[in-house]
């Protein structure tokens, strides 16, 4: 089950850009549950309501249910809040689990961030974080949208499909999925792999030596058996690239 985090200061805009989002990605036949972090005092009843008495009364959990939906509502009463991961696991199997808020768990997340907050960007000290959406320019190497361009957004949130299809395309001799999945999974976790979406040539070695781990003849493969990558590496080399990860999101 795939977690992707959106987290920022309060006001920047999470939840409205969460809803804008949540159907472009229901349109990719994605099944997609959302965690929320709440203030201490959030109540999701209705007091007076029956399942309000139950509670009130003292008991732990109400679960209150009908044709329609069923919610389970549970009480600390004192206990701690909590940890991320143990919410995940009461999380039912969905493709995709978005965790709003949350911005201090070491989860993969989406920063949020709204200029008009004055607020500083969570993304130089949290290695977590893996894009940026926002309405300013952010001098970084990160993948960025703007708060508008919902389909770049929810591009990020996939990026794993992307990662693994860049790979199938460029990579066009391998064609056994597992190895590409691992090969991904493998670097993912400690960022091996390139936040550039191309197939430069560092890149594709980078591939390669995953996959020398498992298939020795991989160790004589070069990137250029793959793939003709000479304009691609001139515009590497001439910081083009580069530059447009710096550009002001229009």
């Amino acid at each position: 089950m795939k977690v992707i985090g959106l987290a920022g200061w309060s006001g920047a805009g999470k939840t409205t850009l969460l809803t804008r989002v949540i159907p472009l990605l229901l349109k990719k036949d994605l099944r997609v549950s959302v965690i929320k972090h709440a203030h201490h005092a959030f109540d999701v009843d209705v007091p007076g309501k029956d399942s309000w008495r139950h509670r009130e009364s003292g008991a732990t959990e109400v679960l209150v249910s009908s044709t329609r939906r069923w919610a389970l509502m549970h009480e600390l009463r004192g206990a701690g809040e909590p940890r991320l991961s143990e919410l995940l696991a009461k999380m039912s199997r969905v493709d995709l689990v978005v965790i709003e808020g949350f911005k201090r768990e070491p989860h993969r997340k989406i920063e949020v961030h709204r200029a008009a907050n004055a607020k500083p960007l969570l993304f130089p000290d949290d290695p977590g974080v893996v894009g940026i959406a926002t309405d300013t320019a952010v001098e970084t190497t990160l993948p960025t949208a703007h708060l508008d361009d919902i389909e770049a957004i929810a591009a990020m949130k996939t990026d794993r499909e992307m990662a693994i299809k860049t790979l199938t395309k460029y990579l066009g001799q391998i064609k056994d999925r597992d190895v590409l999945i691992k090969s991904y999974e493998a670097a993912a976790p400690d960022n091996r792999i390139s936040r550039k979406q191309y197939p430069y040539l560092a890149g594709l070695q980078m591939a390669l030596d995953l996959l020398a781990e498992e298939n020795p003849k991989a160790k004589s493969a070069k990137p250029e058996d793959f793939v003709d990558s000479r304009f691609i590496k001139e515009l590497d080399d001439s910081g083009y690239i580069d530059n447009l990860y710096k550009a002001k999101p229009r």
